[in-house]
């Protein structure tokens, strides 16, 4: 009886360093490094001829980014997309689909010209303070925005010099409940303000 104690607690120890051991190594294995990947971004910068609405120009990158990425939706399409300013504008695509960007927009009639970059940043281009549609200027037009229009036209709430500016999407020198349609719009994906004051 004591022989088979012993043989049993030999086990049981035996067991419990296997499994330590073995746990210990995959330990080891899971915290091997992966295999590199890209960590840089790849842009297409384009400056789109002067008689171009900002519609068109949507149109036109959303058009490359669809032919490169067919399998994703609007909502992914729109994100590659970045307002510089003016005429200008950039489509973030992987480094490796730069060149095959490049070639699809030289193509079309719209564009003045154009030119390829590559950053660690996901938007290496600086964004403007004045940005129309950015009412509270954090470097984004969303749903803040277009409450603190609505709030402005209901009167209830006073807009500051700068901040009437950037809430006047239409740029007709008034901010009313068109510019609050916009802006809402423009959050939801369904239209595109232009980026400049």
């Amino acid at each position: 009886m004591k022989k088979m104690l012993v043989f049993s607690v030999a086990v049981i120890m035996l067991f419990t360093v296997c499994t330590a051991l073995y746990c210990s190594a995959e330990t080891l294995d899971e915290s091997a490094p992966e295999e590199p990947t890209w960590g840089a971004y790849g842009f297409v910068e384009v400056t789109f001829e002067a008689n171009v609405e900002y519609k068109d120009i949507y149109k036109a990158l959303s058009a490359v980014s669809k032919t490169l990425y067919p399998e994703e939706d609007a909502d992914a399409v729109w994100d590659r997309i970045i307002n510089i300013g003016g005429r200008l504008a950039a489509l973030r695509v992987a480094p490796e689909d730069v060149s095959a960007a490049a070639e699809m927009i030289d193509g079309k009639e719209t564009v003045a010209s154009y030119r390829s970059l590559y950053s660690d940043d996901a938007n290496p281009f600086a964004v403007s303070v004045d940005q129309r549609g950015d009412v509270n200027a954090d470097g984004d037009i969303n749903a803040a925005d277009y409450a603190m229009v609505k709030r402005s036209v209901l009167g209830n709430l006073k807009l500051t010099e700068g901040q009437r500016k950037r809430a006047d999407a239409d740029a007709n020198g008034d901010v009313n409940t068109t510019d609050y349609a916009m802006l809402k719009r423009h959050v939801l994906k369904t239209y595109f303000i232009a980026p400049i004051c």
